[in-house]
């Protein structure tokens, strides 16, 4: 191999393995959810440009406190799946472009994070009693609907983005 070639090959190489691990972190995520209560609702995203989506999501909870989010289970692959876990969030499908990222949730890139706030924001209610409607954070304010002692109502702005969600349980 010519030497100018060397560092060509070492960036192929290192980029492999960086993708590599990196799956491997997401699908560990993925697989070790373990379910113990899922919520379907009607989500509404609506983007800071106008732009926006509708669509059938399920929230999921496990007993360590993970949270889970699918989006669009009618196609052969679901539009989203998400999974925020002790401050990661690992987040593949095609509404990211087929792209699949996981890392500390307040380090996901700009237009990924908001889906890390709608997640943090679910894991959230599950500690908030009957009667506390806001939760106001760095990344995000949040407002949530219950009756008797269920969601039934999410919604979440993004400070950063201006990204907005609406859920329905």
């Amino acid at each position: 191999m010519r030497p100018e070639g060397r560092p060509i090959a070492f960036a192929v190489l290192w980029l492999a393995t960086l993708l590599a691990v990196a799956g491997c972190a997401s699908s560990a995520l993925f697989q070790g959810f373990q379910p113990v209560e899922q919520r379907r609702g009607l989500l509404r995203w609506q983007m800071p440009n106008g732009d926006g989506l509708t669509a059938e999501s399920y929230f999921s909870r496990s007993p360590d406190g993970a949270v889970a989010l699918v989006i669009g289970k009618e196609g052969p692959a679901p539009l989203l799946e998400a999974v925020l876990a002790n401050g990661t969030l690992a987040l593949r499908g095609p509404l990211l472009r087929d792209a699949a990222w996981t890392g500390p949730v307040n380090a996901a890139p700009r237009k990924l994070a908001p889906w890390g706030s709608l997640l943090s924001a679910y894991a959230q209610a599950a500690a908030l009693p009957d009667g506390a409607p806001e939760l106001h954070t760095a990344a995000y304010r949040a407002r949530f609907d219950q009756s008797g002692g269920k969601l039934t109502g999410l919604y979440v702005r993004c400070n950063d983005t201006g990204d907005a969600f609406t859920v329905r349980f």
